[in-house]
C-alpha cells in the first residue's frame, strides 16, 4: 500500500519508484536521479487507494489510520472543525512512466 505526504489537492503531482512505500514529487525524483548520474528512470504515477474503505491517511504521523479513529476525541493532534488537515486518501501505485533528464 502506496502512502500519501499531503491532504493539499493543489500540491504537486505525486510519483513512486518501484520500491518506494512513499510518494514523492516529480522534482524530488529528478534532483536523486541528477545526484546518482541517472538519466532516464521508472515512475509510477500515485493514484487514490479505493480499496481501503475505512481506512485514511494521517500526514502528520505519516501512517494509515481507521477513518473513525481520525477525530478529536481519539487525537491529541486534531486540527481543524469536522475533518482534521492531516487526513487524506491513501495513495497507490497507478500507471508507469518513463523520466529523462
Amino acid at each position: 500500500m502506496g502512502k500519501r505526504t499531503s491532504r493539499n489537492l493543489t500540491m504537486k503531482k505525486l510519483y513512486f519508484t518501484k520500491n518506494d512505500e512513499f510518494a514523492y514529487t516529480l522534482d524530488y525524483h529528478i534532483e536523486v536521479a541528477k545526484s546518482m548520474g541517472i538519466s532516464e528512470f521508472k515512475l509510477y504515477k500515485a493514484i487514490p487507494d479505493n480499496s481501503l474503505d475505512g481506512i485514511i491517511w494521517c500526514s502528520l504521523y505519516n501512517i494509515p489510520v481507521l477513518k473513525d479513529d481520525c477525530n478529536k476525541h481519539d487525537c491529541l493532534d486534531f486540527s481543524g472543525n469536522k475533518i482534521c488537515k492531516h487526513r487524506s486518501k491513501c495513495l497507490t501505485k497507478g500507471a508507469k512512466i518513463t523520466i529523462k533528464i
